[in-house]
């Protein structure tokens, strides 16, 4: 199960107002039609970005793996807990990358320290896992309509602890 949770990459999308100084009031809701909306292409192109940026394969969509993903969002989606704003599939994926500016590529070491509970670094290492070669996500809306659930599920699955995502043992 813990592999399993490794290789999901989940991000809750929670409903809030949003008020544009030149706009009326919207609610965040409004505001996810991107994500609501969203197609499997728009997921891929934002993985395959930063992928060709580091010099790794491009993946490939797969529907068994966006099902598992939907399954697995559908499980999870009445604990939407982490809160991103003004969410498309691009801002999903760039959150993940973002996560490079904590791990270091030449010694392979995620540099979060104990007092950042949030610091992550494992979402930025899979999605540029060299040997990982289909990804599908998923997108639910959380119970009590707090917004949405995001989850992408990869094939192989990466983040081997003390592997070079760049160049991983397999």
């Amino acid at each position: 199960m813990a592999k399993m949770i490794r290789a999901l990459i989940i991000f809750a999308f929670l409903d809030a107002f949003y008020v544009d100084a030149h706009k009326h009031p919207k609610t965040l809701k409004e505001m996810y039609a991107d994500i609501n909306n969203a197609k499997p292409q728009q997921y891929l192109d934002a993985h395959n970005a930063i992928r060709l940026v580091m010099g790794v394969p491009p993946l490939r969509w797969d529907k068994s793996l966006e099902r598992r993903s939907r399954k697995y969002a559908n499980s999870q989606a009445h604990i939407c807990h982490l809160i991103h704003s003004h969410a498309s599939p691009h801002d999903i994926v760039q959150k993940f990358i973002d996560e490079q500016a904590n791990y270091d590529l030449s010694t392979g070491v995620c540099n979060c320290p104990p007092t950042e509970p949030d610091c992550m670094c494992g979402h930025f290492t899979q999605v540029i896992w060299k040997t990982t070669e289909k990804v599908g996500c998923a997108d639910v809306a959380c119970k009590g309509d707090l917004g949405r659930l995001v989850v992408c599920s990869y094939d192989p699955r990466g983040n081997v602890v003390g592997e070079n995502p760049l160049n991983p043992l397999v």
